[in-house]
């Protein structure tokens, strides 16, 4: 981001959450990106400030809502942005498929990059990572593992003291927990006769990997539930994060 900061090229931060578009911004900023470095373009900034802020060039952070709907009514020039970064390409949509297929079809000398940092829903399911892969129409794929020399220096030049405070629950609470997880599994379950889910138990239920596993085997049949099974499935990932 850094090497295309000028008024010349228009670089797109998408779906960055505002805790990465401020720690991204002061990075910029440390590194000589301040005049004006990354703007961020929300919901509160009018039509036509949008459209002069990207006709202004830079490094703009943006949601997928607003593009796809600025590029739809051309209020953002297509063809001269420079460069899409796309965070969070595991939030798979219609959405981000939609923006992208403007994008290529305007733009053939830009290109598109997008990351993750959950690498555990390119683990689970049948071919996720195609799934990942075809939306944002990419065919390159780089991992970058802890153990990688370069990450490893990276990290180790920054060592972050943690300290880890945990509250257990009282036993009265953890009772109520697994009864509300009991009941609502038994719940999905009974409402769904047809549903045959490997190791759909209380037990794993406790797993944050439960609940993308639950999902992706649901998926090809999610379209034939009604709003009662959707919310009780909803409420199993509810249950676990509490």
């Amino acid at each position: 981001m850094q090497i295309y900061d000028s008024p010349q090229n228009l670089v797109l931060l998408v779906n960055a959450t505002p805790e990465e578009e401020s720690g991204i911004g002061e990075e910029l900023g440390r590194m000589g990106c301040r005049r004006p470095g990354l703007r961020v373009v929300g919901y509160e900034s009018a039509s036509g400030e949008r459209k002069c802020l990207c006709k202004s060039g830079g490094l703009i952070s943006v949601t997928s809502c607003i593009l796809v709907v600025d590029m739809l009514r051309s209020d953002i020039p297509i063809e001269l942005i420079t460069d899409m970064l796309i965070m969070h390409a595991e939030n798979n949509s219609a959405r981000l498929g939609g923006f992208v297929r403007l994008y290529r079809e305007n733009n053939k000398m830009g290109f598109v990059k997008a990351f993750t940092d959950q690498p555990e829903h390119i683990t689970s399911g049948l071919s996720p990572l195609k799934d990942i892969m075809k939306e944002p129409q990419l065919r390159a794929l780089h991992v970058y593992p802890r153990f990688q020399e370069d990450i490893k220096k990276s990290l180790e030049r920054r060592r972050a003291d943690v300290v880890e405070l945990s509250q257990p629950l009282t036993e009265p609470m953890a009772n109520i927990r697994h009864a509300s997880m009991d009941t609502t599994s038994s719940e999905l379950k009974s409402s769904n006769t047809t549903l045959d889910i490997y190791e759909f138990s209380v037990e794993n239920a406790y797993f944050r990997s439960f609940d993308i596993i639950l999902r992706h085997q649901l998926d090809v049949v999610w379209h034939k539930f009604g709003p009662k099974t959707k919310q009780l499935v909803n409420d199993l990932a509810t249950l676990r994060r509490l």
